[in-house]
C-alpha cells in the first residue's frame, strides 16, 4: 500500500476524532504499553502527550506496576523504571473490593472462554467494568481478553521503522455481560 496524503490525512482525521471521543477520560493503562513505551521513548512520545493534553488521565493498578518493575537488576535499574513509570502514569488506583468481586464474577463468566488471562489482567478488566462510564483500558493484549464483553473502540498503530505495534481502546459491553451473567444463574 502506497501512502498518499490523502491517506496520511484520513489517519489524522481518524485519530483526532478518537482524541475527542477520549477527551477528560480515564486510560487505564496495560503493562504491555509501559514495556513497549520505555524502550521506544521517542516513538510513543506523540502518544502520550496527546493524551495527556486531551486532559486524559493515564491510570494503572498496582499490579501492572508490580509487572513493569519485576526483573530490575540493579537499584539504578530500579529507580530509573519507577521514575519512568511516575512519569507516565497520572494516578495509581487503590485497590476496591467491588473490583475484586467484579474479578470473582467475571473468572465465573469466562469459564472454558479465556483460561489463559493473568489474574492481572482479570484485574484491569474488573476496574474497567467498575468505571466504564468514564474509562477505557488501552492494551495489546487482544488475545486475552473476550471482546464479547470487552468491545474494541479503536485501534492506535505505531509505527517504529522495526516493529508495528498495534494498541487497542477497550470499552465494556454491559449489555452482554449481564446476558452471561444470566447464563450462570440458570445453570
Amino acid at each position: 500500500m502506497k501512502i498518499t496524503p490523502a491517506l496520511l490525512s484520513l489517519i489524522k482525521t481518524e485519530f483526532e476524532q478518537l482524541l475527542s471521543a477520549l477527551r477528560q477520560k480515564h486510560i487505564l493503562i496495560d503493562t504491555n504499553f509501559l514495556i513497549d513505551v520505555n524502550r521506544n521513548k521517542n516513538i510513543f512520545s506523540n502518544l502520550i502527550e496527546s493524551l495527556k493534553n486531551n486532559n486524559c488521565t493515564l491510570v494503572t493498578i498496582n499490579g501492572v506496576y508490580h509487572e513493569f518493575i519485576k526483573g530490575r537488576k540493579s537499584l539504578e535499574d530500579y529507580i530509573t523504571m519507577f521514575d519512568y513509570y511516575q512519569k507516565i502514569i497520572d494516578y495509581e488506583l487503590p485497590f476496591d473490593p467491588s473490583v475484586k468481586e467484579n474479578a470473582d464474577t467475571l473468572i465465573k463468566v469466562l469459564l472454558k472462554r479465556s483460561s489463559q488471562i493473568s489474574y492481572t489482567d482479570i484485574l484491569l478488566l474488573a476496574t474497567l467494568m467498575k468505571y466504564h462510564q468514564n474509562m477505557y483500558l488501552l492494551s495489546k493484549d487482544k488475545s486475552d481478553i473476550p471482546l464479547f464483553l470487552f468491545p474494541v473502540i479503536a485501534t492506535i498503530p505505531i509505527n517504529s521503522g522495526e516493529t508495528n505495534y498495534f494498541y487497542s481502546i477497550y470499552s465494556f459491553n454491559q449489555i452482554n455481560y449481564e446476558k452471561e451473567l444470566e447464563k450462570i444463574l440458570k445453570k
